[in-house]
């Protein structure tokens, strides 16, 4: 027996209330189907992407007395759909941010193990950006998560996703950090045949800087599709700390176009490429710091959008120029151009830069001072030491830390009390704050979360491996213990610290972590580790009774 459908807007304007619906009448009167005036239609999701599944649901709201509206109909049938059909239902109600959007995709998740075999290139990306956007990800390690099982289909048809493809995947899986070595590498194949086989090479050539020493510049312009999407790929695998065996030709196809829109905050991106990568000897990135040298030299003739540089972007640039101790005459001059730079914003008021910004100055200072005796002349002959000696004596304070590194902290200072060894928590090495500085020799102990490695490897990240090298290289003995070394049971964090203080210490080559167990031990000469009244204090001389473990 077919029971008509209540006219819930008739029954609104007579003072009724509509007890048929089970949600609210606010979702109820957002479906155009439940409007008999179809001159007044609203705008319809499923209307304006697919005139055939409308027409479908049209159908079906006719004969279904539960009906309320198109989302609540697409949810409780879903498995009678097609997997294109679901794909395209997903697509329109995630672009108009309907209330019942993460419902129905949350129950999408539960099909994903049959949905993604049926989906293609295209299509798949369609799906996946649609979860990104909502930022719905199945979280239960027994079931299987769309974006790691998409990956492999999405490697498989590498060969037929296009340049605007390929960008939205990196995207996606930057944004998510998921390192798919395996789909990355395909992807980066495919990105060079598209830009080898169906464009040309930008005319300055790849391995020469446009002229940009001139006033009469042209405007800036866009890079094409292509050369986007490489930009995109090799931003998303320097975060995610993959190398490709194509990366480095990607980086020599893409850095023409990038130095011919002169864009500041892409050239920045290359110079951090190029030192997390390892390509600061190529010549094509001797072309890059060029480039961006002749930018900041430059920049008071040009327009203010070519000029503009945030200071995030200044601070990236400089340290990405000090992470590389190798010498490279590009790489300095580069290095001198940003901070004098930065000297023609802030120079009259230092201050008035941000904490973080003025760190990264300090870092740089301090590696010219320990690495660059060069570069520490030419500052000179700038004008700017005096500049830099302002920004040393800046005082932002200690940084706080997380809960979970701060217990950390306190575990491993815990540990060195029960030894009766002294120590101090937060000890300032100017620009930087050591985790705890041990009395009794230069030594300090840097406990590394799990964003000091790169992914889930013993890698550290080149801001780590940094710092080390230069508290090495003033004459400490930096020990470090990773989270995941660290035992869970009292007795043994108090045998860990006694040998992790009688092991050597890594050199300022450091570039992975050495589990404790398999580190060089001199037990037959064992260090004297001093024992006697025990004394330790934080960066605010608060005694460790006193802070809550």
């Amino acid at each position: 027996m077919h029971v008509p459908r209540i006219n819930c807007h008739r029954a609104l304007a007579d003072g009724a209330v509509c007890k048929t619906l089970h949600r609210s009448h606010a979702v109820a009167t957002q479906c155009c189907l439940l409007q008999n005036d179809t001159s007044r239609l609203a705008q319809c999701p499923v209307r304006e992407t697919s005139w055939k599944l409308f027409s479908q649901l049209r159908r079906n709201a006719r004969q279904d007395p539960y009906f309320t509206s198109c989302d609540q109909f697409v949810v409780r049938h879903l498995y009678a759909w097609e997997p294109h059909e679901l794909l395209t239902l997903c697509s329109a109600f995630g672009r108009t941010r309907s209330p019942c959007t993460p419902q129905l995709l949350k129950r999408v998740l539960w099909r994903v193990d049959h949905l993604v075999p049926c989906l293609k290139g295209a299509d798949l990306v369609r799906m996946l950006q649609v979860f990104s956007a909502e930022g719905i990800r199945e979280h239960d390690p027994k079931c299987s998560d769309l974006f790691r099982l998409a990956s492999h289909y999405l490697a498989a048809c590498s060969e037929t996703l296009s340049a605007a493809d390929i960008k939205k995947i990196c995207t996606i899986y930057r944004q998510l950090g998921l390192r798919e070595i395996a789909l990355f590498e395909l992807l980066g194949m495919r990105l060079v045949s598209i830009l080898e086989g169906g464009f040309t090479v930008h005319p300055h050539g790849p391995t020469c800087a446009p002229d940009l020493s001139t006033n009469d510049l042209p405007r800036k312009t866009s890079m094409p599709a292509p050369a986007n999407a490489a930009m995109s790929f090799l931003m998303s695998c320097g975060r995610l700390n993959i190398l490709t065996s194509n990366a480095l030709r990607l980086f020599e196809l893409v850095s023409p176009y990038v130095r011919a829109t002169r864009d500041v905050a892409h050239l920045v991106s290359l110079t951090q490429l190029a030192a997390k990568l390892g390509f600061a000897g190529n010549t094509e990135a001797t072309a890059v710091y060029n480039a961006v040298r002749l930018n900041l030299d430059s920049s008071n003739t040009w327009t203010p959008a070519h000029r503009y540089a945030s200071q995030v972007v200044y601070g990236q640039l400089i340290l990405s120029l000090v992470f590389d101790e190798a010498p490279c005459d590009a790489r300095e001059d580069t290095l001198v151009a940003a901070i004098a730079a930065v000297y023609n914003t802030f120079g009259a008021s230092p201050s008035a830069m941000s904490e973080q910004l003025a760190r990264q100055l300090q870092v740089a200072e301090l590696a010219c001072r320990l690495e660059r005796p060069l570069t520490l002349e030419k500052l000179a002959a700038a004008g700017l030491t005096q500049f830099l000696s302002d920004v040393k004596e800046l005082n932002h304070g200690t940084p706080m830390l997380t809960k979970v590194s701060s217990q950390q902290h306190l575990q491993v200072s815990g540990a060195l009390q029960q030894l009766g060894i002294k120590h101090r928590l937060e000890f300032p090495v100017l620009p930087y704050v050591a985790d705890l500085r041990v009395y009794g020799g230069p030594r300090l102990i840097e406990i590394d979360g799990p964003l000091h490695f790169i992914g889930q490897t013993k890698t550290y990240d080149l801001k780590s491996t940094l710092k080390h090298r230069l508290l090495t290289k003033q004459g400490w003995e930096v020990h470090h213990i990773a989270w995941s070394d660290w035992p869970t049971s009292w007795h043994s964090r108090l045998n860990y610290i006694s040998k992790l203080l009688r092991s050597c210490a890594p050199d300022a080559s450091m570039l992975e972590y050495t589990p404790l167990a398999e580190r060089s031990s001199n037990f037959e000469d064992l260090m004297e580790i001093p024992t006697d009244d025990w004394t330790v204090t934080s960066s605010d001389d608060q005694g460790l009774d006193e802070l809550e473990v």
